[in-house]
């Protein structure tokens, strides 16, 4: 699936405790847990492994604060691989608060021979005709940028849609981190903003008037949060980046 359509992307960081106020207040109108949500409480994992150039290409440019940045990853939705059917591949490209966005998804299979043959797997495998363009993009990128595995990244997400899936806000907890270089299960997690919760809201054309009065309400603050920035710094806490 082509996903060249663009969002807007704004996000907030939240205590906890106004999390749940404001999660209460979107159900007044009609936001809904999504579907795909497998926790009890409406939630479900994300797990991400970033890829980046041996410099940190993308992580510089967030740090220097360029309008223009993308991220390169490989994304399941459970904690680590072994839960996961597929693996979807992602190249996130942002100008300001504007996101779009090229993924295609391959078999947890397909991941493994990917990560012992790298992009002559891909360039081999047999794509259908609507993921050509999404296929092309993240090899671009991945190729350009002689990306490799970086930081794992994993967090809870409760998110939320409403009716006609135009607005999506997702509630992210328990953000934390490690050096790796693959999806697989890892116990050694570095804490990312320990006690935040990230409020990301999502939408298509204008961010509706009742919910730009809840941010006014509880005195949000729109930031330029990057999970994938937070994590690197985390890592390098005490070897601090040279930018």
């Amino acid at each position: 699936m082509n996903n060249e359509n663009y969002k807007f992307e704004f996000k907030y960081e939240l205590e906890p405790a106004t999390a749940r106020f404001v999660e209460e207040e979107i159900k007044k109108f009609g936001m809904k847990p999504d579907r795909h949500a497998y926790g009890s409480d409406g939630s479900y994992f994300v797990s991400s492994l970033y890829f980046d150039s041996f410099d940190l290409f993308d992580y510089q440019e967030k740090a220097g604060g360029f309008l223009d940045r993308k991220k390169i990853r490989a994304r399941i939705y459970e904690p680590f691989l072994d839960k996961s059917q597929h693996v979807w591949l992602e190249v996130k490209r942002k100008h300001d608060s504007k996101i779009t966005k090229n993924r295609v998804k391959i078999t947890r299979d397909e991941w493994e021979r990917f990560s012992e043959e790298g992009i002559s797997f891909l360039l081999k495998k047999n794509w259908d005709e609507n993921e050509l363009s999404d296929k092309n993009k993240f090899l671009e990128n991945f190729i350009r940028f002689s990306a490799k595995p970086k930081v794992f990244v994993r967090y809870l997400r409760k998110p939320f849609l409403n009716q006609s899936e135009n607005l999506r806000i997702n509630f992210d907890y328990d953000l934390e981190t490690c050096r790796k270089g693959d999806l697989g299960y890892n116990g050694f997690m570095t804490p990312v903003n320990r006690g935040i919760v990230i409020m990301e809201v999502k939408f298509s054309y204008l961010m509706p008037h009742w919910l730009g009065q809840i941010v006014k309400k509880y005195d949000l603050k729109k930031d330029a949060i990057s999970k994938y920035g937070r994590s690197v710094e985390a890592i390098h806490r005490l070897n601090p980046i040279a930018r």
